[in-house]
């Protein structure tokens, strides 16, 4: 690291200045940065043998720089005289370069400070004198930095932590076993670890009082004083780092030893006294007492009081329960609890049987007791024994009052005397008489009428009643249909509270049936009137009583298909009479058509084209016949038939129509063609007219021509095309 910024400072200001210090100078590399002014040691000028003692700062152009680190190979004396005796390093030193002091042959004690972080390989190399060596860093150490010090008697490491890659002497003595426990290397054969203070006791017993120690001083040659005054005094497991100043003729150190020593805490007896309480109450503050506080101590030093609690709740049942006691703390002592037991005892509680109602002719009921004094809540206490009740009540009993009685019963967790008595009242039981409901035609007899009894118990009937109920309707026999009230007469019994339920007489309409014929029709012609008939009109009832008469319609329409179609009776209305329909059928049958062809066709020449026009009465599509297909032709266009003359000569066109399902086939009709031949009609070249101007003179007659092949004559006379 150092080496790097030597580099890095030489760049920004290559400037190496000595300061001379009586019989020799040093050397240092200067720099600057956010953190300060800092100095390197570089080296030296020797003309006899010195005692060095580099500064913590030195001057420079005005400023203080502060000496932090000795450079690689600043006072090596490989190849130079031997001069470098002793030197003193300052505690502001944090790093030793490579080879720093390797070969210093007269140097016979050295000393690092505690600030030291790091420490280069061959730091010390060759220095054969060096008997002593004291360390008081714990940075890293390169593992070489005392090769080939065959004079080094001991070292002494006073930093409680130990350095990385540390070295072990003959002698090596350490604040710490347990820290310095595995070294690096051993110089010799055999090394010899030895801790500088050995303490005589490690376990105490609390007394109030910082334990009295006594020690060992291991360090040959010195004598030493110990710091004792941060020991403690309370019980634990303790390490402390005691100060300890050695100091022999020549020199002293200060070293941080650690003492592990323990503080066992002491048994304080803690003790909960006996309590009671009622059942139902709340736990009562429980008290708890103390015994074996050292040194006129108390309560106060305890860290935390021990509480008493007990698994009891206001809701347990009467007996005893232990009270326990846990969550002491304290440093300096151990508890012993002794427990304690909380009685919780009986309750006073009263009662009274409830007063209850039951209907005539039921089971008594479930009888429950008013309680006054329970706790935690309860609606009933807890039993070791049931009460049990006692009345002269029985289902058979008759409405009246009778007295109950709670005996014998023992609360768990209550006393209680005597339970007062109750009463059960017996109250008239319901009953439902119901006319049954009814039903009878329109215009039909009076049914006889019934009633049902709902309610009846103990086995008890009619015979309960004082008269027997009477039934009775405001309907006559021509009352229109509809609903009527059946009422029931009051009648009463001694030990019912009767409740009458009226019925009602259901008078329905009855069946009038509507029919309709059978009607016959040609196709495409109207339909008939359909006409409805009726039966089931009662005494001299007729149509005259319909609100609305039915009606007979059908789906076939004046162009419906040939065919059979059912003619169906829908509607009506009457107050007494519900309507059943009679369907009848309407039958299609299929209609006649005729051909008419008024057409001219005596006069027609090769070459002719001629539209057919005959056409048949039912509007169906003729077809033609042909006598002779070599003579004339036959071709549709545009939904037309046309005949094209191809020839001269002499046939028959016939004109038929086969019809259909609704048609029976036409009459045929027969036409005598005679084509005559084309003489005397000019031929013109279309090629030519083609090419020529588009208006000719053709025997007269004015030709234009529309397209190559097409041509348009303006007078009615024949040509051919060619």
């Amino acid at each position: 690291m150092y080496e790097t910024i030597i580099s890095f400072v030489m760049l920004l200001c290559s400037i190496v200045c000595a300061n001379a210090q009586e019989n020799y100078s040093l050397s240092y590399i200067y720099y600057s940065n956010d953190d300060g002014d800092f100095a390197i040691c570089d080296g030296r000028s020797f003309e006899d043998s010195v005692d060095v003692i580099v500064p913590e700062y030195v001057s420079y152009n005005g400023f203080d720089f502060k000496v932090i680190g000795i450079n690689r190979l600043a006072f090596d004396e490989d190849d130079d005289p031997h001069y470098l005796r002793s030197i003193i390093l300052p505690n502001t030193i944090e790093s030793i370069g490579d080879a720093a002091f390797r070969e210093c042959k007269k140097l016979k004690f050295m000393e690092i400070p505690a600030n030291v972080k790091q420490i280069g390989s061959c730091a010390f190399q060759g220095c054969r004198e060096i008997k002593e060596a004291i360390i008081h860093c714990s940075g890293t150490f390169a593992t070489n930095i005392f090769e080939y010090c065959s004079g080094l008697g001991y070292i002494i490491y006073t930093n409680p932590k130990a350095p990385n890659n540390w070295v072990s002497t003959t002698r090596t003595y350490v604040p710490d076993k347990e820290e310095y426990s595995s070294p690096y290397k051993s110089l010799t054969s055999t090394p010899h670890i030895i801790e500088m203070i050995t303490f005589s006791e490690n376990t105490f017993d609390y007394t109030g009082n910082v334990p009295s120690v006594t020690w060992t001083n291991n360090v040959d040659g010195y004598t030493a004083v110990l710091d004792m005054s941060n020991l403690k005094a309370n019980a634990g497991r303790h390490v402390d780092t005691i100060s300890a100043t050695f100091t022999n003729k020549e020199r002293s150190f200060i070293a941080k030893i650690p003492y592990r020593y323990t503080i066992n805490p002491v048994k304080l007896a803690v003790k909960v006294d006996n309590a009671s309480r009622e059942y139902g109450e709340e736990n009562p503050a429980f008290s708890i007492s103390y015994s074996g506080f050292i040194s006129g101590e108390d309560e106060s030093a305890l860290t935390t009081l021990p509480t008493a609690t007990t698994i009891a709740t206001k809701t347990s049942n009467t007996g005893e329960y232990p009270i326990t006691i846990s969550g002491g703390n304290a440093t300096n002592y151990e508890f012993e609890y002794e427990p304690g037991v909380l009685a919780v005892t009986k309750a006073p509680l009263s009662a009274k049987v409830n007063d209850l109602t039951k209907v005539y002719g039921s089971q008594n009921p479930a009888f429950t007791i008013e309680y006054y004094g329970l706790k935690n809540e309860e609606t009933v206490p807890a039993w070791e024994a049931r009460p049990a009740f006692q009345t002269e009540a029985t289902q058979g009993s008759s409405v009246g009052q009778y007295e109950v009685k709670a005996v014998n019963g023992v609360p768990v967790n209550y006393d209680m005397g005597e339970i007062t008595t109750g009463t059960l009242s017996i109250t008239p039981a319901p009953l439902t008489i119901k006319a049954n409901d009814a039903t009878r035609q329109y215009y039909g007899d009076e049914p006889s009428f019934s009633y049902t009894c709902s309610g009846f118990v103990n086995g008890d009937d009619e015979s309960a009643f004082s008269s027997a109920p009477v039934l009775s309707t405001t309907a006559t026999q021509t009352s229109n249909a509809g609903t009527y009230e059946i009422r029931v007469s009051e009648t009463s019994s001694p030990n019912y509270s009767i409740s009458h339920v009226n019925g009602m007489l259901t008078i329905t309409p009855r069946t009038l049936t509507a029919s309709v014929g059978n009607f016959e029709r040609i196709y495409n012609e109207d339909n008939p009137a359909f006409e409805v008939s009726y039966s089931g009109f009662v005494g001299d009832e007729n149509e005259s009583v319909l609100n609305e008469k039915a009606t007979a319609s059908t789906t076939a329409t004046k162009t419906s298909d040939v065919g059979s179609y059912p003619i169906r009776v829908s509607g009506g209305d009457a107050d007494n009479y519900k309507f059943s329909y009679t369907s009848g059928t309407l039958t299609i049958n299929k209609a006649e058509q005729t051909i008419t062809w008024e057409q001219d066709l005596s006069v027609l020449n090769v070459g002719d084209q001629v539209e057919l026009q005959a056409y048949a009465t039912s509007g169906l599509p003729i077809h033609y016949e042909l006598s002779d297909n070599n003579i004339v032709s036959l071709y549709s266009a545009n939904g037309k038939v046309y005949l094209d003359c191809l020839q001269a000569g002499t046939l028959v066109i016939r004109a038929l129509q086969d019809g259909n399902n609704n048609y029976y086939a036409a009459v045929r009709k027969s036409k005598t063609l005679n084509i005559g031949d084309a003489s005397g009609i000019e031929t013109i070249n279309v090629d030519a007219l083609y090419s020529n101007a588009p208006v000719y003179d053709l025997m007269g007659n004015r030709v234009r021509l529309l397209t190559k092949g097409r041509i348009y004559i303006q007078n009615r006379k024949k040509f051919i095309a060619k």
